[in-house]
């Protein structure tokens, strides 16, 4: 036997013991033909089995029907809408309001107050009903 070869457990190889050799930096394990009908099973890719898991996991979902889908995307839409044409009157206000104080226009000037101590008690009855 050639002097790279080297029995890692100390006794002589069998049919059931596997047998590493040792070239360099590579380690190379020789089996027996009953151990290497299990050893064949390839295990897959991390990408691949991500995308397995992933599949498995989309299966066990619970999907809303059609007439559900439908009716949630109309809430989102509506509540979508309406927010942004409160967002935008707001903003105006503000803008109006602001333009008025840098300018000193007395009548902004009136609305901001008025709008500040509006929002000052509504805030104040708000957390009174709690």
């Amino acid at each position: 036997m050639p002097a790279c070869y080297d029995y890692l457990n100390f006794g002589t190889p069998s049919d059931n013991m596997p047998l590493m050799i040792l070239r360099g930096a590579r380690v190379n394990v020789a089996k027996s033909k009953s151990s290497m009908a299990s050893a064949t099973t390839k295990e897959d890719n991390v990408v691949v089995r991500y995308f397995k898991e992933t599949r498995a996991e989309l299966r066990k979902v619970t999907w809303p029907t059609r007439e559900e889908a439908k009716n949630l995307t109309l809430i989102i839409v509506t509540v979508t809408v309406v927010m942004a044409i409160f967002l935008g009157a707001l903003d105006y206000v503000f803008q109006v309001v602001t333009a008025g104080i840098i300018g000193g226009d007395f009548i902004r000037i009136t609305i901001a107050v008025v709008l500040l101590i509006g929002g000052v008690a509504a805030f104040y009855f708000n957390n009174q009903q709690e």
